[in-house]
């Protein structure tokens, strides 16, 4: 076994891997969550549209939809626990990575 393969294995046994694809499968098969994201997604597009255009307070009152709707959206079932458990997975897996460059790192410069 190779040190990706412990890795993965690693991530795979985890309780927060397997929580977060429990929620994953609820999450993509929920229509209205799927729905608020994507209205959320318009919003973005839109802002993103007037901003460019530098329409600042179109954007402005875009953005205040965004929030309101965000705040919703993350008070759907899941969507938080999601989000979190996202993060802290994530935040995992840059740690292996920086582990990974200093050790690399290590063996390079001690070559030279």
């Amino acid at each position: 076994m190779n040190s990706v393969d412990i890795i993965n294995q690693y991530f795979d046994e985890k309780d927060e891997t397997k929580r977060l694809k429990e929620i994953e499968n609820y999450v993509s098969t929920n229509k209205t969550i799927n729905d608020s994201f994507n209205e959320l997604k318009q919003i973005q597009q839109k802002m993103i549209q007037k901003r460019e255009k530098n329409d600042f307070k179109a954007y402005k009152e875009l953005k205040e939809e965004y929030d309101i709707k965000l705040n919703q959206f993350l008070d759907l079932p899941f969507v938080s626990e999601y989000i979190e458990l996202y993060n802290y997975l994530n935040d995992e897996l840059k740690t292996f990575k920086e582990i990974l460059e200093d050790k690399l790192n290590q063996v390079i410069n001690f070559g030279e």
